[in-house]
């Protein structure tokens, strides 16, 4: 998902770098939140629970943020990062 950015990242791998890493690169997006949405990404994964509505608010909340962020990118990009935890929030 972050790749289309340039930032390699592993779900669960290093999350707390990684948030810093991307509250760094991207302004809109505040510490913790990138380590939230990875938390609430695995428990669906891993745990396979369904989430909760405020948890769904808050993964598909990072993701416009990324999206925001992405209004350069060409179009396929922007499917790409849209629907890339649209999975895990159904």
């Amino acid at each position: 998902m972050l790749g289309i950015f340039g930032i390699e990242i592993k779900l669960g791998w290093k999350t707390k770098e990684m948030d810093q890493k991307i509250t760094d690169n991207f302004a809109n997006i505040e510490v913790g939140e990138y380590e939230r949405a990875c938390e609430l990404v695995e428990k669906t994964i891993y745990g396979e629970i369904k989430l909760e509505l405020f948890e769904e608010r808050t993964v598909r909340n990072f993701r416009d943020k990324l999206a925001e962020e992405a209004k350069g990118l060409a179009w396929k990009e922007k499917l790409k990062l849209r629907y890339q935890f649209q999975k895990y929030c159904m």
